[in-house]
């Protein structure tokens, strides 16, 4: 049975994004690629975080 996803705002996605971030704040690995996923993750929500505010402020120059 196929359920509809609910649709998320700009602004949800942002706060989704952040909290994801913030998942890794205060935690490390406690092997080398561990951590390496832990900066990986935490670099990458960061750049999609800035990445939808870039989108968000070009969209609302047209």
């Amino acid at each position: 049975m196929h359920s509809e996803k609910r649709k998320l705002s700009d602004n949800e996605i942002h706060d989704r994004l952040v909290a994801a971030c913030q998942l890794f704040d205060d935690v490390e690995g406690t092997t080398k690629q561990g951590e390496t996923a832990i900066k990986t993750a935490s670099r990458s929500m960061k750049l999609l975080q800035f990445a939808l505010i870039a989108a968000e402020a070009e969209e609302s120059k047209l």
